[in-house]
Formats: structure tokens, sequence, C-alpha cells
């Protein structure tokens, strides 16, 4: 796990990838009493070029969502269809298409205030 910065560089070199990736994030403004998130687990696949692009791609999406990024729970790595293969209606598949057809999949996990 490794702290993250919205700073990371940008590669614009290479064949489209897709790359898997899990980011732990919390909301930037605190949310009215009756929400019960704390925070997320958000799982990404993401169609780019490099791991740090898909990274910075996750991170931006975070923010456009209302999430600041705390901690980089699994690195990019890259992946495809065939990680799915014996699971036909997983929710990765259904994610790493969505992915390939809009550039990057989310799926947003929350955990409960104390």
């Amino acid at each position: 796990m490794r702290s993250l910065s919205a700073h990371e560089g940008l590669t614009v070199c290479g064949k489209m990838k897709t790359f898997y990736l899990v980011i732990k994030a919390v909301p930037i403004q605190k949310k009215p009493p009756n929400d019960r998130a704390k925070g997320i687990l958000a799982s990404f696949w993401v169609l780019d070029k490099t791991p740090e692009n898909a990274l910075r791609r996750a991170i931006f999406y975070l923010f456009r969502h209302g999430y600041h990024p705390k901690d980089l729970e699994k690195e990019p790595v890259e992946i495809t269809a065939e990680h799915y293969a014996d699971h036909e209606r997983e929710l990765g598949l259904v994610n790493f298409q969505k992915a390939q057809r809009y550039g990057i999949a989310a799926l947003f996990v929350g955990w409960k205030r104390e």
C-alpha cells in the first residue's frame, strides 16, 4: 500500500491495455449525517497505454465523483478477458467489458462510519 498524489506524470507511448487497480478513498466534503459511508474501496478497470496513466485516470475519476484518494491498495496490473474466462457473469468481466467500451469502469464499495 502506498500513499497517492494527484500529480503522477503521464506517458503517451505504447499500445492500449486494460489495467486493474484498487484505491482506498474518503469523501472530499463531509456528507450528511444519514450517509453511512466513511469511505470507499474503489476498484477500477482502465483502458490506457501505461499503468501510470491508468492510475492517473482513476485518481481523476475519484475526484470527479467527490472522493479524495488515500492509499493504493493494489497497484495497476495488466489484465485480459482471459482472467475472467471461467466466470462469465462475474462483476469483473462486466467491468472489464465496460472499460473496453468506455475507457474506464469503476466499482465502489463503502465502509460504515464508526
